[in-house]
């Protein structure tokens, strides 16, 4: 009997705090969409409206929002899924993604916030560099990028 022997491919700690770290945000995503959609709405609902469409229109627009952060969170969870398994969709994902956050963290220091984007510049720009420059990072989702040959 003969025993198929597979190399499997370690993760790397680096992928495995970044995909950490998509979970987190995920979570807190989620935790913001509830609090939005469901406490949010009944709080429009208990706060005397004189006009009844007005609480209509908030309570719909509250359950939207909520929604759209469900979205986000369900997204989140995704690519730090695919990350941790060394999907190539997800590793560019991540890059975009912590472009983005590097630049609105400029963005708000600029503007006077040094409440929290000092803290989300170190670490949107801790995942660009681990993932964008540094070689473990990037040869562990390059492996997956190589297209296997056809036999003819």
């Amino acid at each position: 009997m003969f025993v198929l022997m597979v190399k499997k491919k370690t993760v790397p700690k680096g992928v495995k705090l970044v995909s950490l770290y998509y979970f987190i945000i995920s979570a807190l995503t989620m935790l913001v969409a509830l609090i939005v959609g469901v406490v949010g709405s009944i709080v429009v609902n208990i706060i005397e409206i004189e006009q009844a469409w007005m609480s209509i229109v908030g309570t719909a627009g509250l359950i939207v929002i909520g929604i759209i952060f469900a979205v986000f969170s369900v997204l989140y969870f995704i690519v730090g899924k695919s990350l941790r398994k060394g999907k190539y969709w997800a590793w560019i994902v991540a890059i975009v993604l912590s472009s983005v956050g590097v630049l609105s963290s400029f963005t708000a220091i600029a503007g006077g916030d040094f409440f929290l984007s000092p803290f989300k510049l170190l670490i949107n720009g801790g995942i660009l560099y681990y993932l964008g420059f540094n070689e473990e990072g990037k040869a562990y989702f390059k492996t997956n990028t190589k297209k296997k040959k056809k036999k003819k």
